[in-house]
């Protein structure tokens, strides 16, 4: 599975999943990171990561997108 901390800086992807325990899942969907949004890699900075999702720009833990799978 491809997730999001594979994916190359500036590259566009469409989440497919949200793997992990339930509260990870309520986490990542709650800032708006659902299967079949459109989402790219802005930055990685330490252990977290910028996304930016249509308007908005949501930083998560860099472990956190391991659970987050992605297809280009």
């Amino acid at each position: 599975m491809l997730t999001v901390k594979d994916v190359p800086l500036g590259t566009p992807v469409t989440i497919t999943s949200v793997q992990g325990d339930r509260h990870l899942r309520k986490r990542v969907e709650s800032m708006g990171l659902l299967p079949g949004r459109s989402v790219i890699v802005l930055r990685r900075v330490g252990d977290s990561v910028l996304l930016k999702a249509e308007n908005a720009r949501i930083a998560i833990r860099l472990t956190d997108t391991l659970h987050i799978g992605v297809q280009t």
